[in-house]
């Protein structure tokens, strides 16, 4: 896939800028990128088996930008950016009293981070004078991660709470490198430009890609925990659902062009 888009994204380029009238026209800058917005998950597992819904997220990149003048209205972009992905969550658990009423068993705080090498590689059109529409492919390069997890009570104090048996279906590993789908718009000059961005992962962040669950008719257990604790002599067979689990980003996008 990555080898395709690069291969591609070449072959345009310098088609493109040999039927390019305006060829001794075209340059070359450098500049300065910064970007930030926010990010999430799509392409989920059923809700039942990861609950990736009551995530909240925020994504920023800094790094290098160069721009080919390829004619009057197109220009390539090539970034080199080191930037970061993090989700968190905080969801409360509630139990219910025998008067009926409802009080805050525990919550979990939890968060996810993902330390990255990004290189957007992006077509730029300018349909009219300050205008830009951006559209081409991202390769993401993710170096390292960062997890943690808290229970605590109803007035903040952490707890060991009892771990949710789904929560080992939801072990965290993520793959060495991501292609994402960019597209964008915004308004520029020679100088620089400002405008906004969205990224949309075509991979699955996660590393795992399968799985494994028994259903019990009463409740969704990992298949690994069920065998080990709860089914005995039983011989039962696993379930198995493919995890496609992809994550998106909206940013704002400056570029500043020292060159």
């Amino acid at each position: 896939m990555r080898t395709l888009i690069l291969a591609t994204i070449l072959a345009l380029s310098f088609s493109t800028n040999a039927l390019a009238k305006a060829a001794p026209n075209s340059m070359l800058h450098m500049g300065f990128h910064f970007g930030m917005g926010t990010t999430g998950y799509w392409d989920t597992p059923p809700k039942f088996l990861v609950d990736e819904e009551d995530w909240s997220g925020i994504a920023a990149d800094v790094g290098l930008v160069f721009k080919l003048n390829i004619n009057e209205t197109l220009n390539l972009l090539l970034e080199l950016n080191l930037g970061f992905n993090g989700v968190f969550r905080d969801v409360s658990f509630v139990a219910s009293k025998q008067d009926g009423s409802y009080k805050v068993d525990y919550k979990v705080e939890e968060s996810r981070t993902i330390f990255k090498w990004n290189v957007p590689i992006l077509f730029r059109f300018w349909p009219v004078d300050f205008v830009y529409v951006d559209a081409g492919a991202q390769l993401n390069y993710n170096l390292a991660t960062a997890y943690s997890k808290d229970y605590k009570d109803d007035e903040g104090h952490k707890i060991r709470a009892a771990e949710s048996r789904r929560e080992s279906l939801e072990k965290w590993e993520v793959k060495g490198e991501v292609t994402s789908l960019v597209i964008g718009f915004g308004l520029g000059s020679l100088q620089g430009d400002l405008g906004v961005r969205f990224i949309l992962d075509l991979d699955r962040i996660r590393k795992n890609d399968v799985i494994r669950y028994y259903d019990d008719g009463e409740e969704i257990w990992a298949y690994d925990d069920y065998v080990k604790n709860l089914s005995g002599t039983k011989r039962v067979k696993p379930a198995a659902v493919e995890n496609r689990t992809k994550m998106w980003t909206i940013q704002f996008v400056v570029n500043y062009f020292f060159i």
